[in-house]
C-alpha cells in the first residue's frame, strides 16, 4: 500500500524487571524463535505496507541486530523500506507513559514529509496477535475517518490497565469520546493500534511543538466532536505483555494449540530472523508432554507445559515445569525448575531448585549463572 506508512512504537518497559534489563521490551524474546516486534512488523508487511519506521530507544543494540537488514520482512533498510528511528524521550502526563509519544515524532519529521502517504498507521509493539491491518485500511476509507481506533469490546474476565483508554461508540462506530485510565464503565478498551491521516498527524506534531501536550492520543480525546473517530473492534486473540505475569501466561497460551492455529498458522505469516539450528535431540531419559520446543536442543530430563527456546539443553535428572528457557540456557543435571523464567544464556548448576507459581515467576537475568 503505496499510500499507508507503518510506525512500530517503542513501549516503556513497564513491569518487565530482569527481562528488560538487557533489552527494551520491543525485542524481548517470545514463543520460542520470535521477538514482541516480530508481530507489529509482520502484521504491517503481510498487509502490503512497505514504508515502515520502528522507534528505538536508548537500548537498542538488539533491535539493530535483530532486523538486520530488513531482509526476513522482505524490505531493506538500504533503500529505507525499513528505518529505524531515534525515539525514547520520556513524557509524563499524570499517566504512567506517554502513549503516542510526539515529541519522538517529531524528531523524525523528515520520515513524514519526504512520504506521499496519506495514512499512517501507528502500531504499539507490545501486543501478540495477528492482526489483518488491510481490513482496518478498508474500514477506514470507507468511513472516510480521519482516525481509526482498533478497539475490543470490553467482556468480563478481560485485564483491566490503569493506563487503559475506554471507548465510547455509537451504532455505527463513530467515537463519541475517550477516557483516560477510566475505561471500566465503558463498553471498549483501546488496543494501541491506530490508523491516522497523514496531514492531521503532521498538525498534531507541530500543535505538540507549541502547547507540550505530547500525547497525541490525549489529543484526540479533545477532539473526537470535531473530528471523524471511529473505532474498529477486533474480536480475534490478543495479548498484551506490560507486565513479567502477562508475559507469562502470553507464553503460557501457546500450549493451546488453538492459539497457536490462530497466530501462527493463518494465511499471513509472523516473520522473524532466521538462524538455521540442527533439529532438538531427545535423549533415552527424555520426557517431553504438552511443550513449545525449538530447534538445535538437547533433552535428557523432563519437560512438562514449558517453552524452550534455541540451543537450550536439559540434563538428566532434571525436571522443567511450566517454565520458559530461554536461547542458550544450560540446565544441569537433578535440578528442579517450577514456573521459572530463564533469559539467555543463563546457566543451572546440578542439584539447583527455584520454584515461582505462575501468578509470580521467577525470572533469572540473562548470563547469569547459579
Amino acid at each position: 500500500m503505496k499510500k499507508t506508512i507503518g510506525i512500530i512504537l517503542n513501549n516503556p518497559d513497564l513491569s518487565l524487571g530482569e527481562l528488560t534489563y538487557v533489552r527494551s521490551a520491543i525485542t524481548l524474546p517470545f514463543g520460542g524463535r520470535y521477538r514482541l516486534v516480530d508481530f507489529a512488523l509482520s502484521n504491517l508487511v503481510n498487509s502490503k505496507i512497505r514504508k515502515i519506521g520502528v522507534f528505538a530507544s536508548n537500548k537498542y543494540r538488539s533491535l539493530i541486530d535483530h532486523l538486520g537488514t530488513g531482509q526476513e520482512w522482505s524490505l531493506s533498510r538500504k533503500s529505507q523500506d525499513l528505518m529505524i528511528l531515534q525515539g525514547g524521550i520520556p513524557s509524563y502526563l499524570g499517566r504512567s507513559h506517554c502513549a503516542v509519544n510526539l515529541e519522538d515524532f517529531h524528531d523524525n519529521m523528515g520520515f513524514f514529509t519526504h512520504s506521499s502517504s496519506e495514512n499512517v498507521v501507528i502500531c504499539a509493539s507490545n501486543l501478540v496477535c495477528n492482526l489483518d491491518v488491510s481490513k482496518i485500511l478498508e474500514y477506514h476509507e470507507s468511513k472516510d475517518a480521519d482516525v481509526t481506533l482498533v478497539t475490543q469490546k470490553r467482556l468480563g474476565h478481560m485485564e483491566s490497565l490503569p493506563d487503559d483508554v475506554g471507548v465510547e461508540a455509537d451504532e455505527s462506530g463513530r467515537v463519541l469520546s475517550l477516557s483516560m485510565g477510566n475505561s471500566k464503565n465503558l463498553g471498549r478498551i483501546y488496543l494501541s493500534v491506530m490508523v491516522i491521516r497523514t496531514s492531521l498527524l503532521l498538525r498534531a506534531i507541530q500543535q505538540a511543538m507549541t502547547t507540550h501536550s505530547y500525547d497525541l492520543v490525549d489529543i484526540l480525546a479533545r477532539l473526537t466532536k470535531s473530528l471523524q473517530v471511529y473505532s474498529y473492534d477486533y474480536a480475534g486473540y490478543i495479548r498484551r505483555i506490560y507486565s513479567l505475569q502477562s508475559y507469562y501466561q502470553a507464553s503460557m497460551d501457546l500450549l493451546n494449540p488453538s492459539v497457536v492455529q490462530r497466530l501462527f498458522m493463518s494465511e499471513r505469516d509472523i516473520f522473524t530472523k532466521i538462524k538455521d539450528n540442527p533439529p532438538t535431540q531427545y535423549g533415552p531419559s527424555a520426557q517431553v508432554t504438552n511443550s513449545f520446543i525449538a530447534s538445535g536442543c538437547d533433552i535428557e530430563g523432563e519437560v512438562n507445559s514449558s517453552i524452550l527456546f534455541r540451543e537450550s539443553d536439559v540434563g538428566p535428572g532434571s525436571v522443567v515445569k511450566g517454565c520458559i528457557i530461554m536461547e542458550s540456557c544450560q540446565i544441569g543435571r537433578d535440578v528442579i525448575l517450577e514456573n521459572v523464567i530463564l533469559d539467555r544464556s543463563v546457566t543451572i548448576s546440578d542439584q539447583v531448585v527455584l520454584q515461582g507459581t505462575p501468578g509470580n515467576p521467577v525470572a533469572v537475568r540473562k548470563g547469569t549463572s547459579i
